[in-house]
């Protein structure tokens, strides 16, 4: 999720339907200056400060979270910060899909046979180190 303004991982919650996200991370790129300047302007960091507009342009803040298990469905998710809250923003939970390995599974046969799973952790975008 990108946008703004964009806290700390410790103050952040993103719920999706309601649901609390997991695995919060904030990450904010290219901040310090745009940061110093809205501190000494006095301005607030939900608001337009004009002053530092030139200085705010490469500031790129990110917010990344695991999805809730949730049926697939079209639902809503919020943001909350020390700054407030977001309005809630349209959001799809698609199906989950296999996962491939073991590792994921928590069984701790290589049988995909034994397991049910198919696939491989390529086919779903989950990487290997994600449990």
């Amino acid at each position: 999720m990108s946008g703004g303004p964009f806290t700390y991982d410790y103050d952040t919650v993103v719920q999706v339907g309601g649901v609390r996200a997991s695995d919060v991370t904030v990450s904010r790129t290219d901040c310090s200056v745009c940061d110093v300047c809205l501190e000494e302007m006095l301005c607030s960091s939900c608001g337009v400060c004009f002053e530092c507009m030139s200085y705010c342009t490469s500031c790129v803040e990110e917010v990344y979270f695991v999805v809730p298990d949730l049926p697939p469905q079209t639902t809503t998710v919020v943001l909350m910060n020390g700054n407030g809250s977001s309005p809630a923003l349209p959001f799809t939970v698609l199906p989950s899909l296999d996962t491939g390995f073991w590792w994921h599974t928590g069984d701790s046969s290589w049988d995909s046979a034994h397991t049910g799973h198919t696939g491989f952790w390529f086919d779903t975008g989950v990487s290997a180190t994600s449990q």
